[in-house]
């Protein structure tokens, strides 16, 4: 215990655990730990970690900086992680920080081979819809059934007891109920085993199911599993922190090497289908996997589910807690006996778990009320309720004759530890927070006791061997002083020392109510002096604990009266407190020990031997000659020998031991460390342990082994240094060193034995002469750096101080222009435009500073920009044509970043990255495209365009007249009739008449209008066309099919080619002509004079859209020559990887290659020009030569030249440096065979800096 008093022993250590270890020595080391961590979580790094110090102890402690992978420093050193019985591994252990902060990673690697051995993830954040702790079931919840009571519990596991969550094992994670303590499923069919599907709570472990209680609960086996996971989970948690861990047999696969057998989580079988109206808990011994069933309760309508009975599930679970622990967590057959209080202990864990702030122990408290659709205070599944009320219940310890035997038995003793959980928590009071057993509320020493008294009963126990052990567990916990209460509350219920209990097998037994004579009088004396302190001479140490009511102290020396006193001791002095109550007297003492000055320890034993203590055949020798073959010492001439001279050997007949201490050694720090020169000649047998030889630190009552070597190690036979071992576990203690030799039996004794000399224990005098500063430096950045606004710095720095050690926690950063900027060893930043002097400063315990600075000058960063030169806003794309996007970015401070752009389309996300590049991946929909560049200073930079996908194929569905409404256009519907005629596919004009749609379209450069045309008898003008708002103002808008009259106010490119009487297929690129966003079809069939008796007939008129779906011309490969005499001065030039022909000057340039072109012929292309000349344009010719009609589109110049067809949108003034999209139905105005692409950029007078840019140019045709 606490004073360091044994009062039970239970042993699950790896015996000989370094002699299990493959190897003690590291081959690889931390460095390449680290790294091989990384490899394993498949991280990319750009440089080794940097080390920053590296310990010298068999711990080796070694601090890494690695911020490519570790938000925090690494802490490595070197443990022994036991793999299986008589099999352990030297490893390097460390956690790893991960960047994007979801994951602390707990890391052993085999120190030999680089294996990782573990990972444990240390963050979890898992929910889950339940009826919580400390709900009993759905009729203690609010909203009471059928509406859902239960509530959402966001990571409820316990770092302590499931330090991986509950989802996993540190070998296995899992999305299903399945993890280290428990794996719940349904078991409907009865087979015990998982289904093959099982309710799975996502990759985010959101376990929320839907629940309906006015429902079977087969509705709801998702809910029911969820409830029964958490509640076995919680258990484990909540017991662990009582003393149910690893060394008493707790159901966990993974005992994270803290003993125990592990392998055995429970199966928790929810709705198991192998009975109604019970529960069951099967618990074979450690190791072994126990079951819990659950079953359904058919007593209500419709059935309830036990899963959702938690005082019924906690029930099951406490007989695996007993069963465990009484006896031994290999023994699971303890509780089979008559008189066995094993279904009290699980009613009780019930009633604690359940137990909620406002209760009383007059309450009725019944198990099982809702699978038994009682009310809340109904009996339960017992013959009476649970209560303090004799009322209620009127049990006592003879209560249990004709009782059933187990459950009848079980109910009397958990009547028993109910009214001792009350007169608890009546004097200590209720503390909801079960897990915080340090708080010591009645409750929580119920828990406790109960706990532990498990472990110190039994096995086949009586109620009065199951009180022993829980009283023995008072005895142990808060200072005893609970065991009188406890006496008096068993001895109430017939439990007294006088009871009577017949045997293990007895239900015949005798009340006792007496107590035991120490318990007759109060209060007993209880008595605390406190711990040990150090402190220097003429410091003052404040010793002893709060007092008690009833006491009476006194102190020796000083015969102080009060519980708490002060002393100033000149030298190491032992103190006596005794407490005095009308009961008696009882005493403790502690000791405080007084520095010589002094820290550390170097003796050579040449002045003598002040201070050690040696026993057995330990000696000072001088110039002994039993060190042969290397006669002499490692400081001549004295050393201290366990041996026996001129023998030279510790042979005496027998089996022999012995122990050399050192005097108390003060001044110990986190660098602290330990040496010795030894030479050693034993036994040299690997079948066993003997001859033992081996080094303590011993503190107060306790100790640690920190060197052992036996008969398996070969002996040195020559003077060896120990190495330095670290002692930083002692830091701020006052030690001794121990040597002990044990030869362990009476064979084999006739080696030398063990020599010791020059012992050096390194340390700070806590009297010494003074204090120092601390130094500091600043590792980063480099003093002068200098960086971009907006850019975040990492800031590292180190402080280290002679008498406090390790500082660097606790450095300060400040800038003399920002302030206070970061805390600690490793931070990062961004700071204001200027040149800052960055200062890292720190404090000592004796007030003294120390600090390092440096300069960072941080330059005013501009925002990069960033242009998209493909393609052009608005453009619009046939779906699986290829699509070219060019872009550009600078920056004034980095550059040329083009390189790093990131394409982003708002319909599929990340589309592309760099300068330039091409996809034909792009879904079938509107597209705002966007290029972005972020800067080394975060600034961002971007640029976007919307261009349109289209679906390819045929137009889309015909314009059905009976839905949409056409009315009169402008003032031009005079007289005649319309009518709708096939259905609805048929608009019939006769007359004047001029008609409009109501609905509106959008026309892009891609466009394109179908239908049939008939006429029966000719009017002056039968068209159609789009306009934007009912007038004849707006330019040419209607396309003139037909008619006497050659107007113009219409687009002539589609008249002419009609037949009286016949119905003819027109398709119009329209977009080739005008655009709009919202344009209404104009149909028109005019006349004015005369008979009104010409007629139009438009079907099927279908409106869509038809992109090409042919990739451009590449002029790397598509090249040109000069046209005609035309191509007279300037420049040309390919860019954009063969997309795009510049022109400057006056050029004209055919294509080498040439062309067909037919009626449908269609070219598309973006246009952009920086400079007007005389003519640009695009077209195409036979001959090279200008005479055969109008060949060339023109759009864009000064020159009204007539051997030209100007284009109806031309590139206007505002147009000027930027893109615009063309389409030209060529098949329109000519058709032919060999025809070059021709392309204009005319000037004939200086200067010649006009310019033209074609680009993306596509000859397809219109489908």
């Amino acid at each position: 215990n606490r004073r360091g008093r044994i009062l039970s022993v239970n042993n699950t250590c790896m015996p000989q655990v370094a002699d299990a270890a493959k190897a003690m020595t590291p081959a690889i080391d931390a460095v390449q730990a680290v790294v091989s961590a990384a490899d394993h979580l498949g991280l990319g790094f750009s440089a080794a970690p940097r080390l920053l110090s590296k310990g010298q102890g068999p711990q080796q402690i070694t601090r890494l900086d690695y911020p490519d992978i570790s938000r925090e420093e690494i802490r490595a050193q070197l443990m022994l992680l036991p793999i299986r019985r008589g099999d352990a591994r030297l490893v390097w252990n460390f956690q790893i920080h991960t960047l994007d902060e979801r994951h602390v990673y707990d890391f052993t690697v085999d120190a030999v081979s680089a294996k990782v051995w573990t990972r444990f993830d240390w963050v979890s954040s898992d929910q889950y819809r339940v009826y919580p702790l400390p709900s009993e079931s759905p009729n203690h919840s609010t909203p009471l059934p059928p509406v859902d009571g239960r509530k959402l519990v966001v990571d409820p596991a316990d770092s302590s007891a499931s330090p991986l969550g509950w989802h996993n094992t540190g070998s296995s994670s899992f999305t299903i109920m399945r993890g280290n303590n428990v794996h719940a499923y349904q078991d409907q069919e009865d087979n015990n085993q998982p289904p093959g599907s099982q309710p799975s709570c996502g990759s985010s472990l959101s376990c929320d199911f839907p629940i309906s209680l006015d429902q079977p609960p087969s509705s709801y086996t998702a809910a029911a599993v969820a409830n029964l996971f958490y509640w076995n989970n919680v258990i484990h948690d909540i017991q662990y922190r009582y003393g149910f861990d690893e060394p008493a047999g707790n159901f966990q696969v993974n005992n994270f090497a803290n003993g125990g057998a592990g392998g055995d989580n429970v199966r928790a079988e929810a709705q198991d289908g192998s009975g109604t109206n019970n529960a069951n808990f099967f618990t074979p011994p450690d190791g072994s996997r126990p079951r819990m069933q659950m079953f359904l309760w058919n007593l209500a309508n419709p059935d309830r589910d036990g899963d959702l009975d938690n005082g019924i599930v906690i029930h099951e679970y406490g007989h695996g807690i007993s069963i465990r622990q009484v006896g031994g967590p290999s023994n699971s057959s303890c509780l089979n006996n008559n008189q066995q209080p094993g279904e009290g202990w699980s009613d009780w864990f019930a009633l604690v778990y359940t137990a909620e702030a406002g209760d009383k122990g007059t309450d009725r408290r019944g198990i099982g009320t809702y699978a038994l659709g009682e009310p809340t205070d109904g009996d339960g599944i017992r013959t009476q309720p649970y209560s303090t009320d004799p009322a209620s219940n009127n049990h006592t310890y003879e209560s249990i004759r004709g009782m059933a035997i187990p459950h009848g038995v079980g109910e009397v003793w958990g009547q028993a530890l109910w009214k001792v959980y009350w007169a608890l928590v009546n004097r200590y009071g209720f503390n909801p927070d079960l897990y915080d057993v340090s708080a010591g509320a009645g409750n929580h020493r119920a828990l406790l006791y109960v706990n532990e008294g498990l472990k110190n009963t039994s096995c086949s126990p009586s109620f009065t061997q199951a009180r022993d052990g829980i009283i023995q567990a008072a005895v142990d916990n808060f200072g005893g002083t609970d065991v009188c209460l406890l006496w008096k509350t068993f001895a109430d219920f017939g439990l007294g020392v006088d009871a009577v209990s017949g045997g293990a097998n007895s239900t015949n037994p005798t009340n006792g109510f007496q107590v035991p004579a120490s318990c007759q009088c109060e209060p007993l004396p209880v008595v605390d002096a406190g711990p040990d302190e150090n402190i220097c001479p003429g410091d003052t140490a404040a010793i002893g604990t709060s007092a008690l009511p009833g006491h009476i102290y006194n102190w020796s020396p000083g015969g102080q009266t009060t519980a708490q006193i002060s002393v100033s001791p000149p030298t190491t002095t032992t103190y006596t407190l005794t407490a005095t109550t009308a009961c008696g007297a009882a005493q403790d003492d502690m000791t405080v020990f007084v520095g010589d000055g002094t820290g550390g320890l170097d003796e050579n034993f040449e002045g003598g031997t002040t201070g050690w203590a040696a026993t057995g055949l330990w000696h000072l020798a001088n110039d002994s000659q039993c060190a042969t073959p290397n006669p002499g010492y490692s400081s001549p001439l004295n050393a201290f020998y366990y041996g026996q001279e001129g023998a030279c050997n510790y042979d005496t007949g027998g089996a022999n031991s012995g122990e050399l201490t050192s005097p108390l050694v003060h001044g110990i720090t986190s660098e602290s460390t330990l040496s010795f020169d030894y030479f050693r000649v034993i036994e040299n047998f690997a079948g066993g342990s003997f001859d033992r030889t081996e080094v303590d630190i011993v503190t107060g009552n306790d100790s640690m082994t920190v060197f052992t070597l036996d008969s398996t190690d070969a002996s040195n036979a020559a003077w060896t240094n120990s190495s330095p071992i670290s002692l930083a576990a002692f830091a701020g203690q006052s030690i001794r060193v121990r040597f002990r030799f044990d030869s362990v039996d009476a064979v084999a004794n006739g080696f030398p034995g063990w020599f010791i000399d020059d012992v050096v224990v390194t340390g700070t005098s806590a009297c010494g002469p003074g204090n120092t500063p601390p130094a500091v430096t600043i590792t980063s950045p480099a003093d002068g750096t200098t960086v971009v606004e907006g850019r975040v710095i990492s800031f590292a720095g180190s402080a280290t101080d002679a008498e406090d050690g390790d500082l660097s926690s606790s450095l300060g950063w400040e800038s003399n222009l920002d302030g206070v900027i970061g805390a600690g060893r490793l931070f990062s930043a961004a700071l204001s435009v200027g040149t800052h002097t960055i200062t890292a400063s720190v404090t000592d315990s004796g007030n003294l500073d120390g600090f390092d600075a440096v300069s960072v000058n941080v330059q005013a960063n501009t925002v990069p920009s960033v242009t998209i030169n493909s393609p052009t806003d608005g453009a619009t794309f046939t779906q699986d044509t290829s699509i070219t996007f060019i872009g550009t970015a600078t920056d004034a401070e980095d550059g040329d970043l083009t390189a790093v752009l990131r394409w982003l389309s708002s319909l599929d996300g990340e589309i592309g990255a760099g300068g330039s590049f091409s996809t034909s991946a792009l879904s079938v929909g509107t597209h705002a495209i966007s290029a972005s560049v972020t800067d080394s200073g975060e600034l961002a930079g971007s640029s976007a365009v919307s261009i349109s996908v289209i679906e390819p194929g045929g137009p889309a569905d015909t314009i059905d007249w009976n839905t949409s409404a056409t009315t009169s256009y402008s003032n031009q519907d005079r007289a005649g009739s319309i009518s709708i005629e096939d259905g609805g596919a048929t608009f019939f004009m006769r007359g004047n008449r001029w008609r409009r749609t109501v609905e509106t379209f959008a026309v892009t450069p891609f466009t394109v209008i179908e239908f049939e045309f008939q006429s029966a008898s000719q009017g002056e003008i039968h068209g159609i066309g789009f306009d934007e708002d009912d007038t004849l103002n707006n330019g040419l808008r209607i396309f003139q099919l037909f008619g006497t009259q050659a107007w113009g106010g219409a687009i002539q490119a589609y008249n002419g080619q009609y037949t009286v009487g016949n119905f003819t297929t027109y398709r119009i690129p329209v977009g080739a002509f005008y655009t709009g966003s919202a344009l209404r079809l104009v149909l028109v069939n005019d006349k004015d004079v005369g008979t009104l008796n010409n007629t139009s007939r438009f079907r099927n008129v279908r409106i869509f859209e038809s992109a090409p779906n042919v990739s451009p011309l590449d002029f790397n490969l598509v090249t040109t020559g000069p046209y005609s005499n035309q191509d007279i001065s300037g420049t040309i030039a390919v860019e954009d990887g063969g997309l795009t022909f510049f022109m400057e000057g006056n050029r004209w340039r055919r294509s080498d290659q040439s062309f067909i072109i037919a009626p449908e012929t269609m070219v598309a292309f973006e246009f952009m020009s920086t400079s007007q000349g005389e003519i640009h344009g695009l077209g195409f010719d036979e001959d090279n030569t200008l005479s055969n009609g109008p060949r060339l589109f023109k759009i864009f110049g000064t020159q009204n030249w007539s051997g030209d067809i100007d284009w109806f949108q031309p590139y206007g003034g505002g147009d000027i440096g930027t893109f615009k999209t063309f389409v030209i139905p060529v098949g329109r105005f000519y058709t032919g065979s060999g025809f070059r692409l021709m392309l204009v950029n005319d000037k004939d007078a200086a200067p010649g800096n006009n310019s033209s840019r074609f680009r993306n140019v596509r000859i397809y045709t219109l489908e």
